[in-house]
C-alpha cells in the first residue's frame, strides 16, 4: 500500500491553492469536497434562522476568521447553495451537500427552506478587484465597487466612467435603450458596446444619437456625455433603488 491509497479521492486531482470566489471550473468538485465542520454549522444554523425570517431593518452577514481558514470557500459555498442554479450536469448544489447533513436535520432543513422560501441571485466578486483607484482616500470606493457590479449584471457599463451606465440605465427606463444600441454603429461608426468605453471623444456624435432615439430635434441636447458627468454622484440611496429596480 502506497501513501495515496489511505485516501479516498486521488490526491494528483486538481486542486486550487487559493479559492478563487469567481471560478467555475471545479465547482462540482469543490461542492462534494466541502467540509462542514461543527463551528461552521453553527454559524450556518444562525445564518438560516436570518436568512429565513427577514427583517424590515436590513439582513446581512458577517464572517471573520483568521487568514486562510476559509473565510472566501465558505461564502462562494453559500452563495451557490443559496441561489442553488443547476450546474452543468443538472445538479443542485445542495444536493451535493444533502449527504454531508443527514446528521443535521435542522441545518438541512434550514438551508431547503433556504433556497425555496426566497429566490435568490448570488453576485461574487473581490470589492478590491473593483474599486475605482481615484476614490480608495474618500470613503466611497465600496460604494463604487457595488455599483460596477451591478451594472455589469444588468449589462451596463461597467468601468469607472459611472455615469456611462447612468444614461444607459435612463434610457433602458424609457424604453429606448435596445434602439439606442441598434442605431449607434450607424451613428457611432461602431458597436455601442466598443464606443461607451471612450465616451469623451464620441461626445458631439452620441448626443446626436441621443436626440434622434428620443425623438428630439438633432442638436436640442448640448451635450449629453457633460449632463450625465455632472449631475453623476451616486449615493447608497441610488445603489439601493438600482438594486431594487433589478430585482
Amino acid at each position: 500500500m502506497q501513501f495515496k491509497d489511505i485516501f479516498e479521492l486521488p490526491i494528483d486531482r486538481h486542486m486550487d491553492g487559493v479559492i478563487k470566489p469567481d471560478a467555475r471550473d471545479h465547482l462540482a468538485d469543490e461542492l462534494k469536497e466541502y467540509v462542514f465542520t461543527p463551528e461552521i454549522k453553527r454559524g450556518l444554523m444562525q445564518f438560516c434562522d436570518e436568512y429565513n425570517s427577514p427583517q424590515r431593518d436590513g439582513n446581512g452577514a458577517w464572517i471573520s476568521g483568521f487568514y486562510g481558514s476559509g473565510k472566501s470557500h465558505l461564502l462562494k459555498m453559500l452563495s451557490y447553495l443559496l441561489e442553488n442554479a443547476p450546474l452543468d450536469d443538472g445538479t443542485r448544489p445542495l444536493d451535493y451537500m444533502k449527504p454531508k447533513l443527514k446528521d443535521d436535520p435542522a441545518l438541512l432543513g434550514g438551508l431547503e427552506a433556504a433556497c425555496e422560501r426566497v429566490p435568490s441571485e448570488s453576485i461574487l466578486f473581490s470589492a478590491g478587484a473593483k474599486a475605482d483607484s481615484t476614490r480608495r482616500d474618500d470613503g466611497s470606493s465600496l460604494l463604487f465597487a457595488f455599483i460596477k457590479v451591478l451594472n455589469e449584471r444588468c449589462g451596463y457599463f461597467a468601468g469607472e466612467q459611472g455615469f456611462v451606465a447612468m444614461l444607459e440605465r435612463d434610457l433602458d427606463r424609457e424604453g429606448l435603450y435596445e434602439e439606442f444600441k441598434r442605431r449607434a454603429p450607424e451613428v457611432l461608426g461602431r458597436e455601442w458596446e466598443k464606443a461607451r468605453s471612450n465616451p469623451m471623444f464620441l461626445a458631439a456624435k452620441i448626443t446626436r444619437l441621443y436626440d434622434q432615439v428620443t425623438g428630439q430635434p438633432e442638436g436640442t441636447t448640448a451635450n449629453i456625455i457633460d449632463h450625465y458627468r455632472g449631475v453623476y454622484n451616486p449615493t447608497p440611496d441610488d445603489f439601493a433603488n438600482w438594486a431594487r429596480e433589478y430585482i
